[in-house]
């Protein structure tokens, strides 16, 4: 895998006309589609550590099974915001995860990932301490969360939310979940009674 992945990376590091980096990339793409996955995973990972490959080669390896596609979809810088919309459309939860990785995401893609409301997905982008959620995203993630109460702890550990939508949330799920809630958050339950008696 190190030694094609060599010869793979010299060739496209050589000063191509732009007819031959086509003709490159076809070349490449068809060499990808003939080997095993686990040759083509190895091949994926290192390709994502350049800032540049031919995009069709950078679509074939990110629309390629998860196991190829995840590092490559978690690190590749070649695919731009566009194509990470194409694909979060064309693919499904796993491939979702692994954009939601990514420490470049964008306000618009995340948002599209969380209105995805899928577990797998939401929980890496709340795990994910490299990006900052925005409110719109929040909001959203908050309605998947009240669903999905296994991902409170998730939720309430991203410093982003607010007090409100801490409330919010807190409304809307059980008494042991509320707990959770107030153990991780700067909610005051004795001020919450009193205003629930003044009701």
């Amino acid at each position: 895998i190190s030694k094609l992945s060599d010869i793979i990376i010299e060739a496209l590091d050589t000063n191509l006309s732009e007819r031959e980096a086509e003709l490159a990339a076809d070349i490449l793409v068809d060499l990808a589609k003939k080997l095993e996955k686990t040759i083509r995973a190895g091949l994926s990972l290192r390709l994502s550590a350049l800032k540049e490959i031919p995009l069709r080669l950078a679509l074939y390896l990110a629309n390629d099974t998860i196991e190829v596609a995840g590092p490559f979809l978690e690190n590749t810088q070649a695919l731009s915001e566009m194509d990470l919309y194409y694909i979060i459309q064309a693919q499904k939860s796993g491939h979702w995860s692994a954009i939601a990785k990514r420490k470049d995401l964008s306000p618009n893609i995340m948002t599209l990932l969380a209105e995805k409301n899928d577990a797998q997905t939401s929980q890496t982008l709340l795990r994910n301490t490299q990006i900052n959620l925005d409110e719109k995203v929040l909001s959203i993630l908050s309605a998947f969360v009240a669903e999905h109460t296994d991902l409170i702890r998730d939720f309430a550990a991203r410093r982003e939310v607010s007090q409100e939508l801490m409330l919010e949330l807190y409304w809307k799920v059980n008494e042991a979940e509320r707990q959770v809630i107030v153990e991780m958050s700067d909610i005051d339950v004795k001020e919450l009674d009193e205003a629930m008696e003044d009701t």
